[in-house]
């Protein structure tokens, strides 16, 4: 039952808006991972297998990111909230830990 403060929900941590539109309950475990695992596929597609942008478009939404790229080039990454920042350094470092 997470919900952020933002207004993400559920274990996928999906904005509302967002699982509206992938036709999952934020709150239904399944129905959220399976969309979660749908919407990061788009993702790793659009950017030709760079997770890291993949993994900032989740985070801080595809709109974000684009502008990021386009506007910062190479140092998009900077440009992005510190919270999507410290969020793809957790999981590409691999120091989440479950």
């Amino acid at each position: 039952m997470a919900l952020s403060p933002a207004g993400a929900a559920g274990i996928a941590q999906l904005m509302p808006e967002t699982a509206t539109r992938l036709h999952v309950d934020p709150w239904d475990p399944e129905e959220a991972l399976s969309g979660a695992a749908r919407l990061m596929k788009k993702y790793v597609d659009t950017y030709h297998g760079d997770f890291a942008k993949a993994l900032a478009a989740y985070n801080a939404g595809p709109g974000a990111t684009e502008h990021a790229i386009a506007t910062f080039g190479a140092d998009w990454l900077a440009h992005l909230p510190t919270e999507t920042q410290h969020y793809l350094q957790r999981i590409l470092r691999n120091e989440y830990e479950a």
